[in-house]
C-alpha cells in the first residue's frame, strides 16, 4: 500500500469512528456465507473473500490471497466457495455450542461454474487439476449440510471485499444491514 492509500484509509476510519457493527435480537437466524474472488492478482494468486451473516447481519468477513495459484477463474471462485463453506461449519459449531438452533446454512456464489462443481461428484477434465481439499464445498453440500445457491454478482455483498465500488453502493448495503437489526427507525 503506497502513502495515499494509508492517508486515504486513515481518513476514511476517522471519519466513521462512531459507526460500527450493531447485533440486534434477529427474529430468524439464518447463517448466509457470501463468497467472491478476484482472478491472478498480485503474484498470479486471486483473493479469496467471504462475509458471513447471521439473521441478515455481517458478523465475520476477510480477504486472503490463495494459497495456490489458479488456473481458471472458476477454480479461484470455487476455492474461495469452499473458504466460505469452511467458515460457516466453523460458526454452525460455535452456535450448536452455544444451543443455538438454526436453519440449514447457504453458501451464495456469483459463479455458475463453481455452483456446477460443487453439485457434482465427477472428476471434469476441466477441473481435473483442483486440488482435494477444495472439494471440501462437494462433501458439505452432497451431505446437505449446507445449500449452496447463486447470486448475481451486483447482488453480492462479497464483491465489495473484491474491488472497488462505489460509496452509494457500501451506503446502500450498511442502510440493509442496519435495518434489519432492529435499529429504531426500521421497519423490522
Amino acid at each position: 500500500m503506497n502513502l495515499r492509500g494509508a492517508l486515504a484509509t486513515l481518513k476514511y476510519l476517522w471519519q466513521t469512528r462512531s459507526e460500527g457493527v450493531i447485533l440486534r435480537k434477529s427474529r430468524d437466524l439464518n447463517l448466509v456465507a457470501y463468497a467472491d474472488a478476484s482472478y491472478g492478482e498480485e503474484k498470479s494468486r486471486s483473493q479469496s473473500r467471504v462475509l458471513l451473516t447471521l439473521g441478515n447481519q455481517p458478523v465475520g468477513w476477510h480477504s486472503r490471497r490463495q494459497d495456490i495459484v489458479a488456473l481458471s477463474i472458476t477454480e479461484a471462485e470455487y476455492i474461495a466457495d469452499c473458504e466460505g463453506a469452511k467458515d460457516i461449519v466453523w460458526t454452525q459449531q460455535l452456535l450448536q455450542e452455544l444451543k443455538v438452533k438454526i436453519e440449514t446454512p447457504i453458501l451464495r456464489t456469483d459463479s455458475e461454474g463453481a455452483y456446477n462443481l460443487s453439485q457434482t461428484a465427477k472428476v471434469l477434465r476441466c477441473s481435473r487439476h483442483i486440488q482435494h481439499r477444495y472439494h471440501y464445498l462437494r462433501q458439505h453440500v452432497q451431505n446437505k449440510a449446507l445449500t449452496i445457491a447463486t447470486i448475481p454478482g451486483k447482488e453480492n455483498p462479497a464483491d465489495h471485499l473484491t474491488k472497488l465500488v462505489p460509496m452509494s453502493s457500501i451506503r446502500a448495503w450498511k442502510e440493509i444491514w442496519m435495518a434489519s437489526s432492529g435499529k429504531p427507525g426500521s421497519e423490522i
